[in-house]
């Protein structure tokens, strides 16, 4: 792993949590979303979290930020 970055063990994550990351991704390629993403990879960069992998469809690399957000 490059230098500045900490990998994250996706599995780690509730099985809920995975499902979603996986279906909501958006693929630049394709111009489309929720295509879906195999071989998933999450890590920090900077203080900030990543989730990527390769499209469903097209195999092309996405990756998206995890921002956290308060409901109420």
């Amino acid at each position: 792993m490059p230098e500045g970055l900490r990998e994250i063990d996706f599995g780690n994550n509730p099985e809920w949590l995975q499902a979603w990351y996986l279906e909501n991704t958006w693929c630049g390629n394709c111009q489309a979303s929720d295509l879906g993403m195999v071989e998933p990879k999450q890590w920090e960069e900077g203080g900030r979290e990543f989730v990527g992998g390769k499209c469903a469809k097209c195999a092309e690399p996405v990756q998206s930020e995890v921002i956290e957000r308060e409901l109420g």
